[in-house]
């Protein structure tokens, strides 16, 4: 059966990289909302980043993400959702939207501690590397921070969770 993994995580966890990573092994479509908020958004942006513009964003992002899942459940096709799923109600309504398209869904939660974190933000700043889309600081960096909700079994209805230490 195609399956939907949703790879959720803290800034800094290191979820494209998992994500990259998983798509090759599992194989699976990839949609990374870094990836396309970069390429449609960010070149018209005048000014800093703030909340409510990157979420007006993120919403038509992840409209057009869920009704691309439809092509891969048409072509028996298992895809993984690079949307970092900060807060439990917005994992809720992509799970349940997934499985409504008869994907198995999975929750992979990369738990990975604040210092690792924000080092890896840092060598990502600097580098500007594959997964560097953003300049994120350490303002934006704290108040993703405060938005974030662990994951927990209650509210995975139907989809395993997976938790995984992802530190390499």
């Amino acid at each position: 059966m195609e399956k939907v993994i949703m790879v959720i995580g803290k800034v800094g966890a290191g979820k494209t990289t998992y994500a990259q990573k998983t798509s090759i092994e599992q194989p699976a479509f990839l949609f990374s909302v870094d990836e396309w908020m970069a390429n449609l958004f960010l070149m018209e942006k005048t000014k800093a980043i703030d909340y409510p513009w990157a979420l007006e964003r993120t919403h038509r992002i992840e409209d057009q993400m869920l009704a691309q899942l439809k092509q891969c459940k048409r072509l028996k096709q298992s895809a993984i959702l690079d949307l970092g799923f900060f807060e439990k109600d917005h994992r809720i309504r992509v799970s349940q939207k997934a499985q409504e398209l008869d994907f198995e869904v999975e929750y992979h939660y990369l738990d990975v501690p604040e210092e690792t974190r924000w080092a890896r933000v840092e060598q990502r700043n600097k580098e500007k590397g594959e997964t560097f889309s953003l300049n994120v600081d350490r303002g934006m960096f704290d108040f993703c921070e405060g938005l974030f909700q662990v994951p927990r079994e209650a509210e995975v209805n139907g989809c395993n969770l997976i938790i995984f230490d992802f530190r390499a």
